[in-house]
């Protein structure tokens, strides 16, 4: 999955098209832009909220795979941006050319793209080059628009925060080694892991000099939240990793095993605290794994717990604190 690939070519977008980029299916986003400006609003205001709403017209378009409505969307870029260029006032004039220019240049990007190859559209998108006048000018005409058009960027984003997982320490390692017959100095504790992407909250241990791993996860969107595994299968040098088929036993169909950097690991994310268990070694049998997972599930209170008190690290962006 690349981030902040729709924020240079989607810029309002961008919040869901982080989720969809380099999926191979989504859900439909529910997303719409705002209606057109009422005449009597500031001078611009319809040509501005025209291109707008394009750009959240074409994102939903590219995240649900409609091919027809996105690459209409594409050759509409150029009026839309010329238009708003033309309309803009003095006071956001200089905003909305640096906002707008990129945008009608979009569409000759995909000159030869066949727009029903999703990944052929996705390795378009992946590569455009960052471009921060555009995000800052974005942000400017949306700010503009809002307080001068009423206009309003009506998301509806699959993957928006998440509240705070629980701590990773509510599980039991000992239970987890027991029931997959791994010896792990579970008093040897090697710290913790933080990792807060907005959407996806995971906070981990790690036992035994690195034997066994235990997180615990939320997240907003259980098929959002696979489907960002999926496109994130990799190790930390970019090594590609695998799903395992495996006997589950008695935990849910929409858990996940899968081996990457050498790391095992059983993802449960249908149950009342989600969590990850995983072991470390080249020779992990995935049925052990998959028994220490069950063991765990079987300690889960019935009923979901309140997220904890203390307050996100920084919401929306990606922050990794370890402690040790």
């Amino acid at each position: 999955m690349s981030t902040g690939v729709l924020a240079f070519a989607l810029g309002a977008a961008a919040t869901f098209g982080n989720a969809a980029a380099g999926t191979d299916t989504t859900e439909p986003t529910g997303t719409t832009g705002s209606s057109a400006a009422p005449a009597d609003m500031a001078a611009g205001c319809a040509q501005i909220v025209a291109l707008l709403d394009a750009q959240i017209t074409i994102a939903a378009a590219y995240a649900d795979e409609d091919h027809a409505a996105f690459g209409a969307g594409l050759d509409s870029l150029p009026g839309l941006a010329a238009a708003a260029q033309e309309a803009a006032p003095a006071e956001i004039a200089d905003a909305v050319t640096a906002w707008a220019e990129p945008l009608a240049a979009f569409d000759a990007m995909f000159e030869g793209v066949d727009l029903t190859d999703i990944d052929a559209v996705t390795a378009t998108l992946s590569s455009l080059p960052p471009n921060e006048g555009f995000s800052t000018a974005q942000t400017e005409v949306e700010s503009w628009a809002t307080d001068n058009c009423g206009w309003l960027n009506e998301i509806d984003d699959p993957f928006a925060d998440a509240p705070e997982p629980q701590e990773c320490d509510v599980l039991d390692p000992a239970v987890a080694a027991a029931a997959a017959g791994i010896e792990v100095d579970v008093t040897d504790s090697d710290g913790g892991g933080d990792i807060n992407l907005g959407s996806l909250w995971q906070k981990s241990c790690s036992y035994g000099d690195g034997a066994m791993t235990i997180s615990t996860i939320s997240f907003t969107d259980i098929e959002q939240v696979a489907q960002f595994f999926a496109d994130n299968l990799v190790d930390a040098d970019g090594n590609p990793g695998e799903f395992i088929d495996v006997d589950l036993g008695g935990l849910p169909a929409s858990t996940l095993v899968a081996n990457v950097g050498g790391l095992t690991s059983v993802t449960v994310l249908e149950a009342t605290i989600p969590f990850a268990v995983g072991f470390s070694g080249d020779d992990i049998d995935p049925a052990i794994v998959v028994a220490a997972a069950e063991a765990l599930f079987a300690t889960l209170p019935a009923e979901a717990p309140p997220p904890p008190t203390t307050e996100p690290m920084l919401d929306g962006t990606m922050v990794v604190e370890t402690t040790t």
